[in-house]
């Protein structure tokens, strides 16, 4: 609660002082200058604090965006990591499935081969018993 000029002057016993003489101007004037003193300095004050407390609030704005790209990141990081592995395992699933391929076609060609020989075993057996007919 602020006190009048007045109500000021009467606690200090000013009124008392006027009415006898003593009291002039100056004293008024003083006392008028010390009510303005703590107004400016409680204006000041309030100033400061409003100013602090702004800079409090971008403080805590400032590190919650940092704190918002730093989950964004590892997010990121963590999608990456997640298609990384996903590559990877279909790249894997890709080199079992060649190597899958390539033996099998190994086997169709030793299995041909096999074929192929049993072919001219077949075909030389026969030609030895063709050869072995004519010549009885």
């Amino acid at each position: 609660m602020m006190l009048t000029v007045w109500e000021l002057a009467i606690l200090l016993n000013l009124e008392g002082r006027e009415r006898r003489g003593i009291a002039g101007e100056t004293e008024i004037h003083i006392l008028m200058t010390l009510i303005l003193t703590i107004w400016i300095y409680l204006l000041t004050q309030t100033i400061w604090i409003c100013l602090l407390t702004q800079t409090i609030w971008i403080w805590l704005l400032t590190q919650t965006i940092w704190i918002c790209l730093l989950t964004q990141t590892l997010w990121i990081c963590l999608l990456t990591q997640t298609i990384w592995i996903c590559l990877l395992t279909q790249t894997l699933w890709i080199c079992l499935l060649t190597q899958t391929i390539w033996i099998w076609l190994l086997t169709q060609t030793i299995w041909i081969c096999l074929l192929t020989q049993t072919i001219w075993i077949c075909l030389l057996t026969q030609t030895i018993w063709i050869w072995r007919i004519s010549l009885t």
